[in-house]
């Protein structure tokens, strides 16, 4: 297969011209908040919360979504938690990577995402879903943790690209700092 390389980097300027524009462009999504006790990550109770996300959000909710920590929970320990859950594995758990504490920063960022059917994917990190897909898998490691994980989501419609969604939440990241999960472009 031939390719003309020469048009590369033209072809590529006007498809990030174009994001660029889809972003400027983009209206101001709704956003619904949830306080999740991490001790109500068990059992019956696991079940109920992660209900109660889908019959508010539906089975197909493109978004963006943060889970934040607590004031009272330690970024280090959860670092800490989660580095040994990784390595005792109960359930042989796909978790998200660990990132690099940035110089002078202690963020309560725990995760940055996207998805185009949120509350499946919010179930999947509360620790409901399926063990080999990377996730925060919180009910596996994380109940004895003090307080509430703060979930945020911003809804976009349904015609949103990708493409902005991969943007945005690129730029989130890069402003949250979060603990755990991919930093930079798919």
């Amino acid at each position: 297969m031939d390719f003309d390389f020469e048009l590369l980097n033209a072809k590529a300027a006007h498809q990030l011209r174009a994001t660029a524009l889809l972003v400027e462009r983009a209206g101001k999504p709704s956003r619904t908040s949830w306080n999740i006790p991490f001790s109500d990550l068990t059992g019956s109770r696991l079940d109920e919360i992660t209900d109660e996300i889908t019959l508010a959000l539906g089975k197909k909710c493109r978004s963006l979504y943060t889970f934040r920590l607590p004031d009272e929970c330690s970024p280090e320990k959860v670092r800490e938690m989660i580095l040994q859950a990784r390595g005792v594995n109960p359930g042989n758990r796909a978790y998200p990577r660990v990132n690099p504490v940035a110089a002078g920063r202690n963020s309560r960022c725990l995760y940055v995402g996207t998805s185009r059917k949120t509350a499946a994917r919010v179930r999947q990190h509360l620790g409901a879903g399926n063990a080999r897909t990377y996730a925060l898998h919180l009910s596996w490691w994380a109940t004895s943790l003090p307080g509430s994980v703060l979930l945020d989501i911003h809804e976009y419609g349904d015609d949103t690209p990708d493409e902005m969604l991969v943007v945005l939440e690129e730029q989130l990241a890069r402003e949250l700092d979060p603990v755990l999960g991919r930093r930079g472009s798919r």
